[in-house]
Parts: C-alpha cells; sequence; structure tokens
C-alpha cells in the first residue's frame, strides 16, 4: 500500500522538500572540498550555481555598509569556500577579478587586452570580464556569447584549453544572467512579440493604403 494511504499529502511534500534540500546541501558541501586537479565539467556548472544564486540577505547588508558590489561579495566568499577555487585564485588573481566582472553584469563598452595569460593583471582581468555583458547582449545564445567572448581574447583561448571546466562554468552563468537582467530571455520575448505586433501594423497599414488607391481608381474611372 502506498504512503499516501497513511499519511496526508502535505505530509509528504514537506519530507520529500527537506530530503531533497538535505541532499542539495551534502552535495554543496562536498562540492565545496573538490581540489583543483579532480575538477570537470560538472564541477564548472555546480561552482556557477554557486556564483548566481540569489543573493542572500546579509550579503545585502553587507553591500549596503561597505564599498563593495554584492558580486564582489559574492564571488570572494565562493572562492574562499571552494579548495579549487582558491586554489587557482591564490596564484591567479586576475581570474578573480575575471570572474567578478562577469557576475557584475554591467552594460560597458568592452577593452582591449592582448596580454597572454601568464602576464594577465588583476585590472585587465576585470576589463576581459566585464566584456561578457556587451557580448551576452547582442548573443542569441549564452554558449554563442561565451564562445564570442573566449575568441575575443587570446588570455582566454589558452584558459579554455588549460582548464576543463573553464567554459561550462561560464556557459552556466551566461544563462543565468540572461534569465535575470532586463535585456535577457523575457525581455527578447517581449520585444519580439512588440516586432511582430508592428510588423501586423504595417501590413494592415499598407493593405489600407492599397484599397483606399484602388478604391479612388474605379471612382475615377466611373466618373470619366
Amino acid at each position: 500500500m502506498e504512503l499516501g494511504a497513511y499519511f496526508p499529502n502535505w505530509i509528504l511534500d514537506h519530507y520529500l522538500a527537506r530530503n531533497l534540500e538535505l541532499t542539495e546541501t551534502v552535495q554543496q558541501y562536498f562540492q565545496k572540498l573538490r581540489p583543483l586537479n579532480l575538477l570537470d565539467g560538472d564541477d564548472g556548472i555546480a561552482m556557477a550555481e554557486a556564483m548566481v544564486s540569489e543573493y542572500t540577505k546579509e550579503e545585502k547588508e553587507e553591500a549596503m555598509v561597505s564599498n563593495h558590489s554584492k558580486a564582489n561579495i559574492r564571488v570572494l566568499s565562493v572562492f574562499s569556500s571552494h579548495v579549487a577555487l582558491k586554489q587557482y585564485g591564490r596564484g591567479n588573481r586576475w581570474f578573480i577579478h575575471l570572474v567578478i566582472g562577469v557576475i557584475s553584469n554591467n552594460l560597458r563598452l568592452g577593452g582591449v587586452v592582448n596580454s597572454r595569460l601568464l602576464t594577465l593583471s588583476e585590472k585587465e582581468g576585470r576589463t576581459i570580464g566585464n566584456s561578457l555583458a556587451l557580448i551576452l547582449m547582442g548573443s542569441t545564445s549564452p554558449d554563442l556569447a561565451v564562445e564570442e567572448w573566449i575568441l575575443t581574447f587570446k588570455s582566454l583561448q589558452e584558459l579554455d584549453k588549460k582548464l576543463i571546466w573553464f567554459r561550462p562554468m561560464m556557459v552556466r552563468i551566461a544563462m543565468r544572467l540572461l534569465s535575470k537582467v532586463l535585456w535577457g530571455a523575457k525581455f527578447r520575448v517581449y520585444l519580439g512579440a512588440i516586432i511582430s505586433l508592428l510588423d501586423m501594423y504595417t501590413d494592415f497599414a499598407v493593405w489600407r493604403i492599397d484599397s483606399f488607391k484602388c478604391a479612388a481608381n474605379i471612382c475615377t474611372d466611373w466618373f470619366w
């Protein structure tokens, strides 16, 4: 006999939700312990989700009383809590600033960075990270946006070859960012609907004009 015969559905739903929450918490805990040399594409996706989850009340309050943005606070927190990111960020400070620039997702003109991976500075890392937002706005999908972004900078091409988890992490971050921002997925749906309506209106206006011309020609021919 099924458990539903003994317990109301709301009790079962409650405990199922608690079990799923516990499972997620355990997964996040072990994800934080993963060393750099064992990371794969799935790890990149999991770390991306940690970067782009909803800001907590504590993060928002800290941003209000400090000179740091919520993105800055979140990225530093994730890097400090994940063993692999802490390992990589320790010797590559520019990478932390690159991720902060990506997570900030502020539309601005991208700068030019020609440096190779080994010589990147923190400022150049931020410039590269900041440039993704504008590419995202003009792209049709997160995958294509990240591809264009990587091809724009030689250092990212080197990084993409070196770290198997880098591209999956950035694609997932890009996907989440597009779903949140004003000019993201919802905006594109609304814009598409508006363009369709304008196209229908234009067709109707052209039809009315042609109808008036036709009527005018008929009247002229009849009068003469």
